[in-house]
């Protein structure tokens, strides 16, 4: 028996590698912004566990952490209370200018923003003359505002030398609510004032509740 072959044509060929072109457009940021995600879900997870360590072992050498004098002193609460259960290499003090916050050596602005597609400079988070910070052994930076009334946690994930930068995406909020736990910020609120305060590419969204939003959706990013 004879079969006969035949050679696929010049604008077949073409034809084909098109196709082959536009799937893999279409899936390759898929499977990247998939693994993306995954990264951002994994430290998020490890840097929530760590804080808690932290805060339980400062309890059990400090007492309740509602009942330390110091909470007016962000760089006392973070030298004394917090960085010696931390694997850190620096302290950073607190700053009147929110734009050098965040484990900044002061020679040049860190810019955060919110999750708006817009830029929009991020301020209310960043006490200016309250909020010290740590930078951890592996980069990670974590913010405090230490107040009476307002006990503040502010964390990147991948630091503050590596973009973007933007709540909701590297950088995650949470606080000491009032049993002394710590929690990712707005966590007792409803789903939609959660959703409503997460929400990418949306005029409403800052990122702020992000960190309750991931959680409450079984540790995904769904925004």
């Amino acid at each position: 028996m004879f079969i006969s072959l035949r050679s696929f044509t010049l604008s077949e060929t073409l034809i084909a590698i098109t196709i082959i072109g536009v799937v893999a457009a279409i899936t390759v940021p898929i499977i990247v912004n998939k693994y993306a995600h995954e990264q951002t879900i994994a430290k998020l997870k490890q840097n929530y566990s760590m804080l808690q360590q932290a805060f339980m072992a400062a309890q059990s050498e400090h007492g309740d952490i509602l009942s330390w004098e110091d909470w007016e002193d962000s760089e006392k609460i973070l030298s004394e209370y917090l960085a010696p259960h931390l694997r850190y290499k620096r302290l950073y003090p607190v700053s009147s200018n929110y734009y050098k916050m965040m484990c900044n050596d002061g020679k040049k602005n860190f810019y955060y923003w919110w999750l708006y597609p817009k830029t929009q400079v991020v301020s209310v988070p960043f006490m200016p003359g309250y909020t010290a910070a740590v930078e951890l052994d592996n980069g990670i930076c974590i913010g405090l505002t230490a107040m009476a009334d307002r006990k503040q946690i502010i964390v990147d994930i991948n630091g503050t030398q590596t973009n973007p930068n933007r709540f909701g995406e590297d950088t995650f909020m949470f606080y000491i609510n009032n049993n002394g736990q710590v929690r990712p910020y707005g966590d007792t609120r409803t789903a939609q004032y959660i959703n409503k305060y997460c929400e990418k590419g949306k005029q409403t969204g800052s990122g702020m509740t992000c960190a309750a939003r991931i959680i409450k959706d079984g540790w995904k990013i769904n925004y």
